[in-house]
C-alpha cells in the first residue's frame, strides 16, 4: 500500500457564492521504500484550498473553483494546486462536469535531484495542466455508474497522455 489521504471542508457561507475551506493531510502508510516504483513519497504533506462554487439556478449547473498550497515533506517541493469546473444534472439520475486543473510545483534549491534520489524511478515534481470530462448515471434505486476521460495537455516530468475510467458506486 502506498501513502493515505486524508482531507476535511467546511461550508462558511451559503447563498450566491458559497465558499468552503479545505485541509487535507497525506501520510505514509505500510511504505515500503525498496518497491520501485515506489507507491508514496513516505512523507508527510500538508495542504490546503480554498473552494468555491455558485449555482446556476434555475439551470440545473453550476461552476466552481479551486486554489490552494501543498507544503510537502522530504526533499519535494512545495506545490499550488488549482481546479476549475463546471457540472449539470439534466436530469435527476443524470450527472455531466467537465473541468480543467493542475498543479503548479515550486521548485527549492536542489529539491528536484535529492527528491529523484530518494525515489528511485518516481517522478512527483513537476507541472502539468489536465482537462477531463465525467458523466455519471443512476442504472437502479442507489446503484451508478460513472465514466470519465482525462487528458494532459501540458506539463513538465510528468505523463502525458489520455486517461479513461469506470466506476460504481452506491448512494
Amino acid at each position: 500500500m502506498g501513502d493515505i489521504e486524508l482531507g476535511a471542508k467546511y461550508q462558511m457561507t451559503e447563498g450566491p457564492v458559497v465558499l468552503a475551506p479545505f485541509i487535507g493531510l497525506k501520510l505514509p502508510f505500510a511504505y515500503d521504500s525498496d518497491d520501485d516504483p515506489a507507491l508514496g513519497t513516505g512523507d508527510v504533506d500538508l495542504e490546503l484550498r480554498l473552494l468555491a462554487s455558485r449555482s446556476l439556478y434555475p439551470v440545473p449547473a453550476y461552476i466552481g473553483a479551486e486554489i490552494g498550497y501543498r507544503l510537502r515533506g522530504g526533499h519535494f517541493s512545495n506545490q499550488l494546486p488549482y481546479a476549475v469546473e463546471v457540472g449539470a444534472s439534466p436530469h435527476a439520475r443524470l450527472f455531466s462536469k467537465i473541468y480543467l486543473s493542475g498543479t503548479n510545483t515550486l521548485l527549492s534549491d536542489g529539491g528536484f535531484s535529492q527528491a529523484m534520489d530518494s525515489m528511485s524511478s518516481q517522478v512527483s515534481e513537476g507541472d502539468f495542466s489536465k482537462w477531463g470530462l465525467a458523466v455519471a448515471g443512476q442504472v437502479t434505486g442507489p446503484l451508478w455508474v460513472d465514466l470519465f476521460y482525462e487528458s494532459i495537455f501540458s506539463g513538465s516530468n510528468v505523463g502525458a497522455g489520455d486517461s479513461v475510467g469506470i466506476g460504481v458506486s452506491w448512494h
